[in-house]
C-alpha cells in the first residue's frame, strides 16, 4: 500500500468514527426522552394509588323512625384532608 492509501484509509475510519458518534448521540438523546416519560408516568402512577378516596352512603337508622345516616368512609390508601360536604335538603 502507498501512503496515499493509508491516507484514504484514515479518512474513511475517521468518517466511520463520526458517523458512529453522531448515531450514539441520536441513541442517548432518545433514551434520555423515554426516561423522562417513563419517570413522568410513574411518578403519575403513584399519585392515583395513593390519592384518598371517599364514599358517601346513606343508611337508614334503625332506632329512629325517617332518620337516615351519612356515612363517609375513606377509602384510598392516604389521610382524605379539607374535606367539605354539602346536603340540598329535599326536593321542593
Amino acid at each position: 500500500m502507498t501512503d496515499t492509501d493509508w491516507v484514504a484509509l484514515g479518512a474513511i475510519a475517521g468518517a466511520l468514527t463520526a458517523l458512529g458518534t453522531a448515531a450514539m448521540a441520536v441513541a442517548i438523546i432518545v433514551t434520555a426522552l423515554y426516561a423522562r416519560d417513563t419517570l413522568q408516568a410513574t411518578r403519575d402512577d403513584s399519585r392515583a394509588r395513593t390519592r384518598p378516596v371517599i364514599v358517601a352512603e346513606l343508611r337508614r337508622e334503625s332506632l329512629s323512625k325517617g332518620t337516615a345516616l351519612l356515612v363517609l368512609k375513606n377509602l384510598g390508601q392516604s389521610v382524605a384532608a379539607n374535606v367539605s360536604v354539602t346536603y340540598p335538603g329535599p326536593a321542593r
